[in-house]
């Protein structure tokens, strides 16, 4: 019983003294599950997040969990955290736009050309959309995003618009897990 106790004493104060350790670490640095961020602000007019950057990245401020201290924080308790890929920094080409030329005007190439595939505009406009084959395509391709501008760039949408975002799986795919242990 004696033994019991001591093992339980210890243990209870290993677990104190490691839960509140006084060594921080830089807030920046934080796991995904142990900050939350507030929402962008959106500009009315480019449909885009205000602090949009030219590399498409914004920055956001975000708030760690309340059992979580971390060393960068401002007197209100928050932190800036830069996104990449938060938003699309001057886009020219509308989905929507996109959309309806390739339904309505497709089969003579004209949402081709607006996309910047001059050739294969060229191609279905002598073809008549390829015989509807490659007007067909083009419409299912363009609806699910999988079809973009030619110069690599994002179609500009509002910004809770029906945005896809491509997953890939490969060799350098993490997985984590999440262990939720005040749940219990």
């Amino acid at each position: 019983m004696l033994r019991n106790f001591a093992f339980y004493v210890i243990s209870l104060s290993l677990l104190n003294s490691a839960h509140f350790s006084t060594d921080f670490v830089d807030c920046t640095d934080l796991d995904k599950l142990q900050f939350y961020c507030n929402p962008s602000d959106i500009d009315s007019k480019t449909q885009q997040p205000t602090t949009c950057a030219p590399d498409n990245s914004i920055t956001v401020r975000c708030r760690p969990s309340s059992h979580i201290s971390c060393k960068g924080l401002d007197s209100d308790g928050f932190f800036n955290r830069t996104i990449e890929n938060g938003c699309h920094y001057e886009t020219r080409v509308s989905y929507y736009v996109a959309v309806l030329l390739s339904i309505f005007f497709g089969i003579f190439g004209v949402d081709r050309f607006y996309l910047g595939y001059y050739a294969i505009g060229l191609m279905k406009m002598f073809s008549l959309g390829g015989l509807f084959l490659f007007w067909l395509i083009d419409v299912v391709l363009i609806t699910l995003q999988i079809l973009g501008p030619a110069d690599g760039s994002n179609y500009f949408m509002p910004f809770y618009g029906p945005k896809v975002t491509q997953m890939r799986f490969d060799e350098q795919t993490n997985y984590s897990t999440y262990t939720c242990i005040d749940c219990l």
